[in-house]
C-alpha cells in the first residue's frame, strides 16, 4: 500500500455536486492551471539559440507531411499492384471470364454429342428390329435389288470447275 502523498496543486477539492450534497463527499477536480513554458532569455534568442516550446518549426511540419505523403503513395502503389493482379493474374477476372466461356463452349459441345448419341442409339434399334430400314440401307449403300427389279446407276454429278486465269510471269510482262 502506498503512503499518502502530498496533494497535487493541479487538483483542487470541490464538493461533489453530482451526488447528494448532504453526503459530504469530496471530488478531485483538475484546475485549469497553465503549464509553465520554458523560454530562452531574450538575449539568447537574438543570438540564434533554438526555441523551446511554442509552435513547431516549419521543417518539423514538412517532415510530418512528407512522411504522410510517402505512406499514402506506398498504399496507392500496393493497391494498384493488387488491382492489376486481381484483373490479369492467375485466377484473375480475365482468367475467370476465359474459363466461363470455355465451360459454356464445352457444355454446348456436350449437349450436341448427347443428341448425336441419342440419334445413333435410335438408328441401331431400328436396324435391329425393322426389316424395312435394313432393306433401304442395302438398296442405297450396297446397290442391292429384289429379284425382277432393274437398277439404273448414274455417275455422281460434280460441280463444274471454273477455269482460272493462268498466273502472270513475275516481271510484269
Amino acid at each position: 500500500m502506498k503512503p499518502p502523498s502530498t496533494p497535487d496543486p493541479a487538483f483542487s477539492e470541490a464538493p461533489d455536486t453530482e451526488r447528494a450534497p448532504a453526503a459530504g463527499r469530496v471530488r478531485m477536480v483538475r484546475a485549469a492551471v497553465p503549464s509553465p513554458v520554458r523560454r530562452a532569455a531574450p538575449e539568447a534568442r537574438a543570438a540564434g539559440a533554438p526555441r523551446t516550446g511554442g509552435a513547431p518549426v516549419a521543417a518539423d511540419a514538412r517532415r510530418g507531411t512528407l512522411g504522410r505523403q510517402v505512406v499514402i503513395f506506398a498504399v496507392g502503389v500496393v493497391a494498384a499492384v493488387i488491382l492489376v493482379a486481381a484483373i490479369t493474374g492467375d485466377r484473375g477476372y480475365l482468367d475467370v471470364r476465359r474459363q466461363k466461356a470455355m465451360a459454356a463452349k464445352l457444355q454446348a459441345e456436350t449437349a450436341s454429342l448427347h443428341q448425336e448419341n441419342s440419334r445413333l442409339i435410335s438408328e441401331v434399334r431400328a436396324l435391329r428390329t425393322n426389316s424395312y430400314v435394313i432393306e433401304k440401307l442395302a438398296r442405297e449403300k450396297l446397290g442391292y435389288a429384289r429379284p425382277g427389279e432393274i437398277t439404273f446407276r448414274f455417275p455422281p454429278t460434280e460441280p463444274p470447275v471454273k477455269p482460272t486465269a493462268p498466273p502472270r510471269p513475275p516481271g510484269g510482262g
